[in-house]
């Protein structure tokens, strides 16, 4: 069994958010990349309602790295918001980046984004927030669930997260746990629908 198995998931919830707090891109270099991710995003916008390949964004950074590599969390939240009806499109999506870059990237981006900032960004919007047990639970026609998953049962396997829309068929984006996932890993939200 890899070590990553013995691991209990609240000692790498509390990792990742303490990893948070260490140093971040100073500012100059959180406008620099909304600059230019704001240009890049032209190229991606256009009729784009969500945002579900990850690996195309090799031109828009996240930190000290491209978006391609480590903002599937912000990926999430994005589709999130747009799913919950928050975000109109996908305009906004260069200065979700800034924001989790000023408040949340884990050491400048290179292990994303930490959870209690995600969850913290989303009720700052007004999103109420439960957290689930097992993955599919309570998901009906309008749900909304974010999923931060580890990707394989090996501790080099990485964490991945995505949106799951509701429905009679769940809808995956930006990704879906492979059979050799380890499910609810770490940390599954639940957004109910605004009232």
């Amino acid at each position: 069994m890899d070590i990553i198995m013995r691991i209990k998931n609240f000692i790498i919830i509390h990792g990742m958010n303490f990893l948070s707090h260490l140093p971040r891109l100073k500012r100059e270099m959180v406008d620099f990349h909304l600059a230019e991710n704001r240009r890049a995003w032209g190229n991606y916008a256009p009729g784009l309602k969500y945002i579900e390949i990850q690996n195309k964004l090799t031109d828009i950074s996240y930190g000290k790295y491209k978006a391609d590599y480590n903002a599937c969390e912000v990926i999430a939240v994005q589709n999130a918001l747009i799913a919950l009806g928050l975000e109109h499109d996908t305009e906004g999506f260069p200065y979700l980046l800034a924001e989790f870059e000023r408040k949340g990237s884990i050491l400048k981006g290179f292990f994303g984004t930490a959870p209690k900032a995600i969850v913290k960004y989303l009720k700052n919007k007004g999103v109420a927030i439960e957290k689930l047990t097992p993955v599919t639970s309570n998901l009906g026609k309008t749900s909304v669930q974010i999923l931060i998953y580890q990707n394989g049962s090996k501790i080099t396997s990485g964490i991945h997260t995505i949106c799951i829309l509701g429905s009679n068929t769940p809808i995956f984006l930006n990704g879906r746990p492979g059979d050799d996932s380890v499910l609810l890993r770490l940390y599954s939200l639940y957004l109910p629908p605004l009232s």
